[in-house]
């Protein structure tokens, strides 16, 4: 085990460490067809479509397309594309603060890239603080949440199978109490269990293909595509998360 943590970038060691012991990971079918049909698309409280603009469709929080962020052919419509040389979107500082309430991000990704790289994340600093955090290198990738600047209130979620692939994956990260779970596609849930919700809230504007960490720790600005960036104030079940793949797909 050592010998990989050695191979392994800080943070995803720390991130790897967290899941230790809390960890549960299993692979599982998406829910039958009849129930997703069944089952009404979710409203999100932010939507960042990305089809040839950063509005947010159904809030406030538009985005801003920094350092040559670019439109490409995306799950349905247009997606933004991210140069991997520091291009980025910003959001206002108010968006994905959580606090300790369930709350769900969803977003579709599409990447080769094996660097170590930041993905979407709302952080101030590259270090302890209150924050959440999506980043990848290679085959290893998953969400980190923190609470407090001492670094004791500290979460971390491993997801599950690669994505680096280059084809389309939807991820949604699922907080509902002291569960985290993260799905990939719609199931593959990888879940771990805090000792309270960790608190989510700074001043930080949210901030997709570049992160606090970029720069400091090993961590590159994101090389991929990014398409239908969702927050929701609840925790999505599973055959929710289903039923809204099922209509991006098919938006268009």
């Amino acid at each position: 085990m050592s010998k990989y943590f050695n191979r392994l970038p800080l943070w995803l060691c720390a991130l790897v460490a967290l899941t230790v012991g809390v960890l549960s990971a299993t692979v599982t079918a998406a829910p039958a067809a009849e129930r997703v049909a069944a089952t009404p698309a979710p409203s999100p409280t932010h939507w960042w479509t990305a089809d040839k603009t950063g509005r947010d469709r159904a809030g406030t929080d538009d985005g801003q397309l920094l350092n040559g962020v670019t439109y490409t052919r995306g799950v349905s419509g247009k997606a933004f594309h991210f140069n991997g040389q520091g291009s980025v979107v910003q959001f206002d500082p108010v968006g994905g603060n959580f606090g300790r309430d369930p709350f769900t991000i969803a977003f579709f990704i599409r990447t080769t890239s094996p660097l170590p790289q930041a993905i979407w994340g709302k952080r101030p600093v590259c270090n302890a603080a209150s924050f959440w955090d999506f980043r990848m290198t290679g085959n290893e990738w998953g969400v980190e949440l923190d609470g407090d600047e001492l670094g004791t209130d500290d979460t971390g979620v491993l997801g599950a199978p690669i994505i680096a692939d280059g084809n389309w994956h939807h991820l949604a990260l699922v907080r509902d109490g002291t569960s985290n779970t993260i799905y990939v596609d719609g199931g593959n849930p990888s879940t771990t269990i805090s000792p309270e919700p960790v608190m989510l809230s700074n001043n930080e504007p949210m901030r997709a293909g570049m992160s606090a960490c970029t720069g400091v720790d090993g961590t590159n600005p994101y090389e991929g595509d990014l398409d239908e960036l969702m927050t929701f104030d609840s925790a999505l079940t599973p055959d929710q998360i289903n039923a809204l793949i099922h209509s991006l797909r098919g938006k268009h």
